[in-house]
């Protein structure tokens, strides 16, 4: 009998960790592709990330998948690092969807979500819905397993034993939850112990809090190898959690009477506890998310960044990735110098952010930044014409020469964009110094909705041709009519405040500059439209 109940204990714990896997693959591949670009972009939107985070961490039910998720963004350039701290803070919300699931849901229908996921799976070739029928599947295991689990008492009741003491308990959670990648993972078996009435409450908390130091281990020995970004992502998801772990610890038994008070049982009340941390972690923290992305940043410091490529332009250029020893090899050569031209692309997103500081606030340190920048563009456009010149020696073939002029022809776009911004953009805001004009709030605000919905093109397209996603690309040359109607509402409000204010000699400078500033703005949008075609293939 106690070796019929392990079988099941172990049987049921097999089952349900690969129910989880498989419902990780699905939800992962279904959000695969457009779904991230189109995350991306929404981060323009005024609404703050925190939301997205939460949505993101819902869908996946996966910490793990949602910082991997964070991680192609900011590499695509889609994020900045600021930019996901608040989207973490949603993704740890998020994910204790599961474990609300997992804490209300009966055992009763367990099957009948297997069953449908059969069916779709071997049923439909459609890959989309055979993605859904992978989740269903997935769900229905995890919930058989632990079923299963529940079969076995007198391993549970040794398990409780374990994990009721301190000493040891504490320890093989960590190396359980570093073990599996999940705090769900280790959630599922804590609720099964609190629903069996084995676990108390407090015993419960310390345990869950355990679990998130446990997640974070995995974390750390899952990016080795990969870029500084996921370092510091990993370190931010670590300063939030341990800063909220470390303001909770002192209150485990006030906090277990208080969620007492809600429901008599304890499975509800620590799925609850798991949810409400997170959420009391992202109101109390998220202000100073400006700060730890700092400290994030020093603490895993990267000189080789785009971020710093882009900032150091007083130094002379090195090219990054254009290797002479490649050019034997086209492919690869025309490849590296892809990720070369990202590089302009990444300074010209630095240049765009100064305009509307150097146009409102007539600051000529940034003006003269600009033009630096600017050289700095042109040196790279220059190391990478003469690059692909020497790529082009040899015979190629018609795939290699088509890919060679696309890389020339983004490459001149950009250098383009850069000075349409040196040369004109920075020329008028020396005007505004010169002239001394100072811009209203009203205008500054229409500049800024233009000025906004330009970066946004740039920033997508940039992406759209480092991975080459032809759907993004597509999206940029979408925005065109947004673009029209954009222009015409702008010029045509600020001729109804030319007209209200009236046509003085100092009225007409500002209309003057105002009607500049759009047609430049205006400009870099078709340039940029120009290399979404290039991408796009028309």
């Amino acid at each position: 009998m106690n070796g019929l109940m392990v079988m099941h204990f172990f049987s049921g714990l097999a089952l349900y960790l690969f129910g989880m896997e498989k419902l990780r693959f699905a939800l992962k591949s279904l959000l695969d592709g457009p779904a991230k670009t189109r995350l991306g972009a929404l981060l323009d939107h005024p609404m703050h990330g925190l939301g997205f985070g939460v949505v993101t961490g819902a869908m996946l039910l996966s910490t793990k998948s949602g910082l991997e998720v964070f991680l192609n963004l900011t590499s695509l350039n889609l994020l900045t690092f600021s930019q996901t701290l608040p989207l973490l803070s949603g993704l740890a919300i998020g994910t204790t969807l599961l474990t609300q699931i997992m804490a209300f849901l009966t055992t009763a229908h367990v099957g009948l979500p297997m069953i449908i996921g059969l069916l779709l799976i071997y049923t439909t070739s459609h890959s989309q819905v055979r993605l859904i029928g992978h989740l269903l599947l997935g769900l229905g295991l995890l919930f058989f397993g632990l079923f299963t689990m529940s079969q076995a008492p007198m391993v549970l009741q040794m398990v409780q034993t374990v994990l009721s003491n301190g000493w040891f308990g504490v320890p093989l959670i960590f190396f359980l939850t570093a073990l599996f990648g999940s705090t769900n993972a280790t959630m599922g078996l804590l609720l099964l112990l609190t629903f069996q009435d084995l676990l108390p409450l407090t015993m419960g908390i310390t345990l869950t809090l355990t679990a998130y130091f446990g997640t974070a281990m995995r974390f750390l020995l899952d990016i080795r190898g990969k870029p500084r970004m996921a370092l510091r992502l990993v370190i931010g998801h670590t300063l939030f959690i341990g800063m909220g772990i470390l303001m909770t610890v002192w209150w485990i038994p006030q906090l277990a009477a208080f969620f007492a008070l809600f429901t008599p049982i304890v499975s509800l009340q620590l799925a609850l506890f798991h949810t409400l941390f997170n959420v009391c972690v992202a109101v109390v923290f998220l202000p100073m998310s400006g700060w730890i992305a700092q400290a994030c940043i020093w603490i895993a410091p990267d000189e080789y960044s785009m971020e710093n490529q882009s900032n150091q332009f007083n130094n002379r250029y090195w090219p990054k990735y254009l290797d002479d020893d490649l050019i034997i090899t086209p492919s690869l050569a025309l490849a590296m110098a892809r990720r070369e031209v990202h590089l302009i692309s990444a300074l010209l997103e630095e240049m765009l952010n100064l305009v509307p500081e150097s146009l409102f606030q007539g600051d000529a340190q940034k003006i003269a930044k600009l033009r630096k920048m600017d050289d700095r563009v042109d040196e790279i456009h220059q190391a990478i014409t003469q690059y692909l010149a020497k790529t082009n020696s040899g015979t190629l073939t018609s795939t290699v020469t088509d890919e060679l002029l696309a890389i020339m022809t983004v490459t001149n776009e950009l250098e383009s964009i850069g000075d349409i911004i040196e040369n004109n953009l920075a020329h008028l805001a020396e005007v505004c110094i010169q002239e001394q004009i100072r811009l209203s709030s009203e205008i500054e605000l229409s500049i800024n909705a233009y000025h906004q919905t330009v970066h946004l093109a740039l920033r997508q397209v940039s992406a759209a041709f480092l991975s080459d996603n032809r759907t993004l690309a597509a999206q940029v040359m979408a925005m065109k009519d947004e673009i029209s109607d954009l222009d015409a509402k702008c010029r045509l409000k600020q001729m109804h405040s030319l007209q209200n204010v009236g046509q003085g000699e100092e009225n007409f400078a500002v209309y003057s500059l105002q009607m500049d500033i759009y047609e430049n703005f205006k400009r870099i949008y078709y340039h940029t439209k120009r290399i979404a075609k290039v991408v796009a293939g028309v």
